[in-house]
């Protein structure tokens, strides 16, 4: 409200008996991602309500998939989903775009994974500006490996291209980094819990800026 003060514009139905397992809104859309019912994408009318937008299904081109992780929407028309395919491949990032000939959002990219990227790539996603960040967990159990996250950049409309991977710093807990990320412009901040190996050690943020030739370097780490 103009006084500063929030109140209850309206309300969307979904499923009451189906888990909301992420959501995300930027401009006038809100994306819902449903454990069993997938997605679905709303856009805010001129008169406050919210009516449902078509999109392609989830199951089309072989995407069949157990469920949806995690799901990122920015101001245009991009929007980045990660699924658990099928229990098997592990996770899969896909772009959709919206289609304003068509009036739905198509599948118009399937991120590839680089080179290493562990089962679990997909845990979190950032989009913004052109660039995208996905994160894989890393692992505590033998064999044991390190979180990552991957940067991808958006070299025309719906298509993306694989950049560089940010490893974390020294002394930064390993296996947990990635657990949470945030992009703003060429600034990447990435969460690490602390605890690793079973020992409990100290929570980070780091930050991450580009360089020359596309190098992200760590910039600070920000100890909780």
């Amino acid at each position: 409200n103009e006084d500063g003060t929030w109140g209850l514009e309206t309300t969307i139905d979904l499923d009451d008996s189906d888990e909301i397992v992420d959501i995300s809104i930027a401009a006038n859309r809100l994306v819902i991602a449903q454990e069993d019912s997938g997605l679905t994408v709303h856009r805010r009318n001129t008169s406050g309500s919210w009516s449902e937008e078509s999109m392609d299904n989830l199951s089309s081109s072989n995407k069949t998939f157990l469920s949806v992780d995690n799901i990122e929407v920015d101001s245009g028309d991009d929007l980045i989903v990660c699924i658990n395919d099928d229990g098997v491949r592990g996770f899969q990032t896909m772009n959709y775009e919206w289609n304003g000939f068509a009036f739905r959002w198509e599948l118009s990219d399937t991120f590839m994974l680089s080179s290493g990227s562990p089962s679990t790539w997909g845990q979190n996603v950032e989009m913004g500006s052109g660039r995208a960040v996905v994160s894989a967990e890393g692992s505590t159990a033998p064999p044991t490996f390190d979180g990552s996250c991957f940067i991808y950049s958006e070299v025309i409309p719906g298509n993306w291209s694989y950049q560089a991977a940010i490893d974390p710093p020294t002394g930064v807990t390993e296996a947990e980094f990635g657990s949470s990320i945030s992009l703003d412009g060429d600034r990447l901040a990435v969460g690490a819990p602390g605890v690793n190996l079973g020992f409990v050690t100290d929570s980070t943020v780091s930050i991450f800026e580009p360089g020359m030739f596309g190098i992200w370097t760590a910039q600070d780490v920000i100890i909780g």
